[in-house]
């Protein structure tokens, strides 16, 4: 329980910092996908639309882990424009 706090704490101290991870490493994930489809023969850019479709966009899926700490991203709390 206490680990669980502390990583909310953390999370949400160091925000900025976790939202782009976060999204660096997501990135990693949706390149290394399409990554696995152009060495099996998939065009890139035909590689790329089918992990976008699979997977959603970027911000759908930081949103989905934000929510799965229990936060809600930066958009949601001090929307621009």
């Amino acid at each position: 329980m206490f680990s669980q706090l502390s990583s909310f704490v953390m999370t949400c101290v160091f925000r900025d910092r976790f939202e782009d991870s976060l999204e660096e490493e997501v990135r990693f994930h949706l390149d290394a996908q399409a990554q696995d489809l152009v060495r099996v023969g998939v065009p890139p850019a035909e590689a790329a639309r089918r992990v976008r479709a699979q997977f959603g966009s970027i911000e759908a899926m930081k949103d989905e882990c934000l929510q799965a700490r229990g936060l809600r991203s930066h958009r949601r709390r001090y929307p621009t424009g």
